[in-house]
Formats: structure tokens, sequence, C-alpha cells
């Protein structure tokens, strides 16, 4: 692939002399590229290396990524029990509140009927007071 490149490149290239008198005068021919090295047992050993690390790390990650997930997944289910718990108890205040202000509400219509009955009582003692000590 190297030897293609540099084929391709270099000034015996297949360009036709019509191609080559089509660029501008004031641009410069494209420089030649040279290859100086060419991977070596040594560089694909590190390099297999380094990807072996990379794939540790990623697999770490993706652990850890997971825990990560399963952690917030309990932390969402307990916290939906939470609000469940509150609401429950909330709806049971409400129910209780409910409840007290019935039998407060039968307590003051009770206690305004005894009222009235004792206003009605002291009206009929009255009568027979006066019925009595007019006689």
């Amino acid at each position: 692939m190297d030897e293609k490149l540099q084929r391709a490149l270099s000034p015996s290239s297949a360009l036709s002399p019509s191609s080559s008198s089509a660029l501008p005068p004031s641009l410069p021919s494209a420089p030649a590229i040279t290859i100086t090295s060419t991977p070596s047992v040594t560089t694909l050993a590190t390099k297999d290396r380094e990807l072996a690390e990379v794939q540790t790390q990623l697999s770490t990650t993706l652990a850890a990524l997971e825990n990560s997930r399963v952690s917030a997944r309990k932390q969402a289910e307990r916290v939906l029990e939470l609000e469940a718990r509150l609401a429950r108890a909330d709806s049971e205040k409400r129910l209780e509140m409910g409840k007290l202000e019935v039998a407060l509400a039968l307590e003051q219509a009770r206690v305004v009927g005894l009222v009235e009955e004792r206003d009605l009582a002291r009206q009929r003692l009255d009568k027979v007071k006066t019925t009595l000590f007019s006689v």
C-alpha cells in the first residue's frame, strides 16, 4: 500500500503532460511523501499490549457503569417506595382529619342543642316562677 502511495505521488507517476500544465504556474507541485519507517514486530507487540490495556480499561469501566446503573435503579425504586409510603400516610392523615372534623361538628351541634335546651328550660322555669308567684 505504501509503495502504491509513493508511486502515485512520485514525479514519474501516470500524470499526463496536459494535466500538469493545467495547474496554475503560481501553485507549487505537491511535495513527495516518503515513508521512513514500517511497522515492526515490537511496534505490533506494543500496540497489542496497549490494545489489551484499553480493552481491560473498557471492561472495567463498563462494569462500573453497570454497577452504577443497578445502584441508580435501586435508589429509584427506593424513592418510589418512599413516595408511596408518604402518599399513603398523607391520605391516612387527611382521612383522620376528616373524621375529627366530623366529630367536632357533631359535638358542636350537640353543644348548641344543649344550650338551646337549657335556654328553653330557663324560659319554662321563669314562666313557672311567674305563674306560682303571681297566685
